[in-house]
């Protein structure tokens, strides 16, 4: 008799449904999103992003192409989705989607995107992006309807708090003031959505997402829901487990559960949620495969200092706060070896041993992001060669001077050494030395 009572319930609380693009329901587009409750607004970091934040799509940082799958448990019965996303740039993204909800033998409703998202800020601290969706709305019941309706959103980063990568904060308004006709020329109004998100992302640590779902429908009491949905994740190596717990308008609220496996170029999604035992479960798979854009623009201020079977090189990313840098270096005889240095700051500088003077060396930098090469600089050729001997008699008195802690009597040595020596690795790494042990003092004072 309890379940009895129950599933009447629940078939009353689910004629909601029926509402044309409703937004309260367990549709949750994407197993990624999905497996962490569809607290997704303010990570928004694949081609999923088009349902929960348009503003994170410049994310992708290369070409994406996804199919999406997902049973839903209640009314609707299954849900399909193919996306392609390319970044142009590093500011502009562009992607069209094609999304349809197959509720029936013949009944449907589709949603055919054309989405741009731009990064509009981005420095050492802080990133800022908006994405729009110009969407097509196609529905067939016992009649026909369409519509143009329009999606908002934006996405803002604070970068290297504490022990996390950023700290992000996402709010996306979907179906602003949309109404859909019908082939007899009724109108039915479209949910408005509005949704606000905060992620902290740490690569090292997890990933923590919290969205709240403000939904405006006629149906609801007040004429507004209000939805919860919390997400967390856990990276290691190439595979992600995840967890959620998300609210939803027509049925009881739920936790989720996935995971993901992903390599350079291909990802796959998988999540899992229960429901009564009236409506069962839900099983949702992403297949997404990723060709990463390189956009090898040159770092700026980039310097090269040959030295005695040595080379020292300076550079300042363009992009951003890369994870590590990459050396490549060949020699003009064939030799060939890779150097690594961590990255986490836009100024770097590196210093290649154990070269031999006189030979021509070729050198190139590569910043690495999430494990790819996206910069690069100019190949450069290097030939380490020997101090000028005058030259060593100005460097010698100033490192003596520098031990004795006289820096700027030390400075005025190495200035008659670099008029002898201009590019000397060693002359110009104990002057950068030397000079920032000088401001140090300064700012103390």
């Amino acid at each position: 008799m309890k379940r009895i009572v129950l599933f009447l319930l629940l078939c009353i609380n689910v004629i909601n449904v029926f509402a044309i693009y409703e937004k309260g329901g367990v549709l949750t587009p994407g197993a990624y999103p999905s497996s962490l409750g569809g607290a997704f607004c303010a990570k928004a970091d694949d081609i999923c992003a088009i349902c929960y934040n348009p503003a994170g799509l410049y994310q992708i940082n290369g070409m994406e192409i996804a199919g999406i799958y997902g049973g839903i448990a209640n009314i609707k019965k299954d849900f399909y989705g193919l996306g392609l996303a390319h970044s142009f740039n590093k500011f502009i993204t562009v992607a069209v989607s094609g999304f349809l909800l197959n509720t029936g033998s013949d009944t449907r409703e589709d949603v055919y995107s054309l989405t741009l998202s731009s990064l509009l800020l981005n420095d050492e601290e802080k990133e800022l992006s908006a994405g729009v969706n110009a969407k097509f709305l196609y529905v067939h019941y016992y009649d026909y309807a369409s519509a143009m309706s329009a999606d908002l959103g934006f996405l803002y980063k604070i970068k290297n708090i504490s022990y996390f990568d950023s700290l992000n904060f996402g709010i996306s308004i979907f179906d602003l003031q949309s109404s859909i006709r019908w082939k007899d020329g009724r109108e039915e109004k479209i949910p408005l959505l509005l949704k606000s998100g905060l992620a902290f992302i740490s690569r090292a640590l997890f990933n923590f997402m919290f969205d709240i779902d403000i939904i405006n429908d006629k149906n609801f009491v007040n004429n507004y829901k209000t939805l919860m949905k919390f997400g967390l994740e856990k990276n290691i190596g190439f595979v992600s487990f995840r967890i959620g717990y998300a609210g939803f308008e027509t049925v009881l609220s739920s936790i989720s559960l996935g995971m993901g496996i992903a390599t350079e170029n291909f990802k796959i999604d998988y999540s899992f949620l229960n429901h009564t035992e009236e409506l069962g479960t839900t099983h949702k798979v992403d297949l997404k495969y990723y060709i990463p854009y390189m956009l090898y623009e040159q770092p700026l201020k980039i310097e090269v200092f040959p030295g005695n079977n040595r080379a020292y090189i300076k550079w300042q990313s363009v992009y951003g706060n890369p994870d590590s840098y990459k050396i490549y270096i060949e020699s003009e005889e064939g030799e060939k070896f890779i150097k690594e240095k961590s990255g986490k700051t836009k100024e770097a500088n590196f210093l290649i041993e154990n070269l031999k003077n006189g030979i021509k060396y070729y050198i190139q930098i590569f910043a690495i992001y999430n494990g790819m090469e996206k910069e690069r600089s100019e190949k450069l050729e290097i030939v380490p060669y020997d101090m000028d001997e005058k030259a060593k008699i100005f460097y010698k008195n100033a490192k003596m001077l520098y031990s004795d802690n006289k820096l700027n009597e030390a400075l005025i040595e190495l200035k008659n050494a670099i008029a002898l020596n201009p590019k000397d690795a060693d002359i110009n790494m104990l002057k950068e030395k030397i000079e920032n042990l000088i401001n140090l003092k300064g700012n103390k004072e």
